[in-house]
């Protein structure tokens, strides 16, 4: 996935589920990585969940929490 927005025209947005948003485990991390020596590419990262109990301050810029 991050090999295809880095491959995609400009802007670019990405809708994903499960962790993949993440910041310490998912795409934006593999960004960074195949960016290596290169000024890299900046995004804002939003998760939507349940609660805030399922992430901290560290996962995302924001956390939208949603009622069911």
């Amino acid at each position: 996935m991050a090999e295809k927005i880095l491959s995609s025209p400009k802007p670019t947005l990405l809708l994903t589920g499960n962790y993949h948003a993440e910041q310490g485990v998912g795409i934006p991390m593999h960004l960074i990585d195949l960016q290596h020596g290169k000024t890299p590419l900046t995004g804002i990262v939003v998760l939507m969940s349940k609660s805030m109990g399922e992430f901290d301050g560290q996962d995302a810029d924001y956390i939208w929490v949603i009622q069911e």
